[in-house]
Parts: C-alpha cells; sequence; structure tokens
C-alpha cells in the first residue's frame, strides 16, 4: 500500500507493525484477497483435483460458492467501512499466539466441524482418502488466507478466533444455501 492510503504508527511495545489504511484501500484490499481467496479455494484447486481424478465432481460448488464469497466480501467491506480496522503486520517470526494463526486454525476447525454436521455437506466418513485429501488440503489453503487477513484486523487472538467463526459459519451457511 502507498503512503498515500495508509499511514503507519510505530509502537516500540509492539511485535508488529500497524497501519492505519484508508477505509477504500483496505475495502478494495479485502476485495482482491477474497476474489483471490475464492479463485483458488473453489476454481484453481477443485479443476486441478478434477483433472487429476482424485476428485471428480469438487469443481461443481463454484457456483454455489461465488455467491457465498460475494456475499461475505461485501458485508465484510460494509464492516471496514464502519469499523476502520488497522491492519498488523508481525515484524518478526510468526507463533502460535499471533492472532492470524488464530484465525486460522478457528477457521478451519469450524469448516471441519460444519462439513461433517450440516446434511447437505458430504461428512469426511463418506470420502475417499484422495477425495478428503483433497478436500482437506484445499481448505487449509483457504482457511489460511482467510485467517491472514481476518486476523491482521485485531491484536486480540479471542477475536480474530471469533470472526474467523463468523465469517466461516456465514460461507458454509450460504454456500449451503446456494447448492
Amino acid at each position: 500500500m502507498s503512503t498515500a492510503t495508509t499511514r503507519q504508527l510505530d509502537l516500540a511495545d509492539s511485535d508488529h507493525r500497524v497501519l492505519i489504511p484508508k477505509p477504500l484501500a483496505l475495502q478494495k484490499a479485502t476485495g482482491a484477497w477474497m476474489g483471490l481467496t475464492f479463485g483458488l479455494g473453489y476454481v484453481v484447486l477443485p479443476a486441478l483435483a478434477g483433472l487429476t481424478g482424485i476428485f471428480p465432481g469438487l469443481l461443481s460448488g463454484a457456483f454455489a460458492g461465488g455467491a457465498a464469497y460475494g456475499i461475505t466480501t461485501g458485508l465484510l467491506i460494509v464492516a471496514i467501512g464502519k469499523l476502520k480496522p488497522a491492519v498488523r503486520i508481525p515484524r518478526a517470526g510468526v507463533t502460535v499466539k499471533d492472532p492470524f494463526v488464530v484465525a486460522t486454525l478457528a477457521g478451519f476447525g469450524t469448516w471441519a466441524v460444519l462439513h461433517n454436521v450440516l446434511g447437505a455437506l458430504a461428512p469426511f466418513s463418506s470420502l475417499g482418502l484422495g477425495e478428503l485429501a483433497s478436500l482437506v488440503g484445499i481448505n487449509v489453503i483457504e482457511t489460511a488466507m482467510l485467517g491472514l487477513m481476518l486476523g491482521s484486523f485485531t491484536r486480540s487472538r479471542w477475536k480474530a478466533a471469533a470472526l474467523a467463526v463468523a465469517v466461516q459459519v456465514l460461507l458454509t451457511g450460504l454456500y449451503v444455501a446456494f447448492l
């Protein structure tokens, strides 16, 4: 981000570089990041899983995923405009206590539970090993990308986890609704 769209706060006691982006810049970045996450998680990687024969038909969820991501992205963009969050970037290495790691784990755990309890989604026990491995791998990437973004909006691990759970419940609920 250019200096015209952000300002930086250097906090002596912080392990993070804190950027205060202008809301419009962060909204654009969020839209682009969500688009990239959707593209990888619902188009590119499922297409590869289908082309290799590991999980044929996985790409069929792209329409429902696109609708879910579109609505969720719109809500995130509105929330960013209202809340104007700062963005925190670690200065050094990442630890499991970092908010975006917690957000990733919370989002992935939520996805795994929902995938096994919502009737419209295939429980893990009904999938073959290749199907399960590809589905889990794709969702590790997807939830890591979401966790990186959502976890950077707060210093609190609890808030990062709550935000990731809320976004995952919304995404999955909308996805099931559009199937």
